[in-house]
């Protein structure tokens, strides 16, 4: 089989099946492991499909968000670095505001040594891990429409809760990064709970793993001076240091 042919297969499988397990298509296509790995990269560059631990996942539209349950199995030591250092920036008696991102959750059991914070999240699994993780913090569950593809709540009655406080901290994820436009994301509903939590923060910190910087996002959530600290796995390349640092960006990650 042709290249394209094969291509044109797994696109064809994909959209019956909008994810799929890589075994399962090296069996459909006829093909060893090594070949489908060089065939999904050429389809994941083009940005029509997603890897991630043994499935494929289909990106049918630029609003699409990854299931929350793919989400939270993706780079799993990538997120746990980047929550140990931003734990560090975490005092007791804090007033935290949390987003519903996977990435975000993985910092919940960091904060295992700190007391009596006060932590305000839109995330559903977020505020339940804290429950269990921090039995000494007050928590405070924004409610509103339940998305389950992001396991967070949206709407008008979050973004009205969110914006009665006034935390100290913000940590917050986002699904890509543009060095012309700043912070995106590809869903409209998270834009606008997110730009909430911004408003009101005395800091406001990103944790993106380092994948995020080769993905462009299709919503502008904010220029990169909005935002007070970047928190990733390991050390940008020279030229997003300089976007950042220029942006009046402080930039943290294992190896400073």
């Amino acid at each position: 089989m042709e290249n394209t042919d094969r291509l044109e297969l797994i696109m064809r499988e994909l959209k019956k099946k909008k994810v799929t397990d890589i075994s399962e298509l090296t069996k459909v296509c006829f093909v060893s492991p090594c070949t489908l790995r060089r065939d999904l990269i050429k389809l994941e560059k083009r940005g029509l499909i997603q890897r991630t631990y043994g499935k494929v996942i289909l990106q049918e539209h630029p609003s699409q968000v990854s299931p929350y349950d793919i989400r939270i199995q993706e780079s799993t030591e990538e997120k746990a670095k980047i929550a140990r250092l931003a734990a560090d920036l975490v005092q007791d008696s804090t007033l935290l505001m949390l987003d519903s991102s996977s990435t975000v959750e993985r910092l919940i059991p960091f904060l295992k040594g700190k007391h009596m914070l006060h932590i305000v999240t839109n995330g559903l699994k977020v505020a339940m891990d804290c429950e269990v993780e921090l039995p000494d913090a007050n928590i405070y569950c924004t409610g509103g429409e339940l998305q389950r593809n992001i396991n967070g709540f949206t709407g008008t009655p979050a973004i009205e809760m969110l914006e009665t406080f006034r935390p100290d901290m913000l940590f917050f994820s986002a699904n890509a990064r543009s060095m012309e436009d700043g912070v995106m994301v590809v869903n409209e509903q998270t834009l606008h709970v997110k730009r909430s939590m911004m408003r009101f923060s005395k800091k406001c910190v990103l944790m993106c793993d380092s994948r995020k910087f080769t993905r462009r996002g299709y919503r502008v959530l904010c220029p990169f001076r909005d935002i007070d600290c970047l928190i990733t796995d390991r050390r940008p390349s020279d030229d997003w240091i300089k976007v950042l640092r220029d942006a009046g960006v402080e930039v943290l990650y294992p190896e400073n």
